[in-house]
């Protein structure tokens, strides 16, 4: 007993699936979207949205990289993976729709320090139906560690579908 014939293997690396099962990570989105509180366990801001020419929109997300966790992937560099979701809400406070999008980031391993001082973009896509009175983005890292950031509501009616091509207001 104890005894192994050959060293054994090194962990693999942190996953997010590894950290909660499917069932956890969605109630754990779903709670960050409704609640309505605000969730700082990562930096995160909303830069500016816009509309495509199909309806969607794109909301440009930074994220402060300090408060990510990067776990060794290979000799030569750190990743770590984000769930990002965009939500719409509607008056009530009731999602009305959503679109949830992984992301991997990598960091060569002699840029590690810099990461710490950094931030990076994202790039969060969804809909916006008519009945949408608030958007809510919310990223969840490898660690658990979760951040929310509120579209302005003056922008929430400009992205709505039914004002797609409207002109945004002074």
């Amino acid at each position: 007993n104890g005894y192994y014939t050959e060293a054994p293997s090194a962990p693999a690396p942190a996953r997010l699936e590894s950290s909660l099962d499917e069932k956890d990570l969605r109630f754990d989105l779903y709670e960050a979207v409704v609640t309505g509180m605000q969730y700082t366990g990562l930096g995160l801001h909303v830069k500016g949205c816009a509309h495509d020419a199909v309806g969607t929109v794109t909301c440009v997300v930074s994220v402060d990289t300090g408060s990510l966790t990067f776990t060794p992937y290979s000799e030569r560099e750190q990743r770590t993976t984000l769930i990002a979701v965009m939500a719409a809400l509607n008056t009530k406070g009731k999602l009305v729709s959503d679109q949830i999008t992984r992301l991997t980031i990598a960091v060569p391993e002699g840029q590690i320090a810099e990461v710490a001082h950094g931030f990076t973009k994202l790039r969060v896509r969804g809909v916006v139906p008519s009945t949408a009175k608030s958007v809510r983005v919310v990223v969840r890292d490898v660690s658990g560690r979760i951040g929310t950031a509120d579209v302005p509501v003056d922008e929430v009616r400009q992205l709505a579908v039914g004002n797609v091509g409207a002109q945004p207001r002074p």
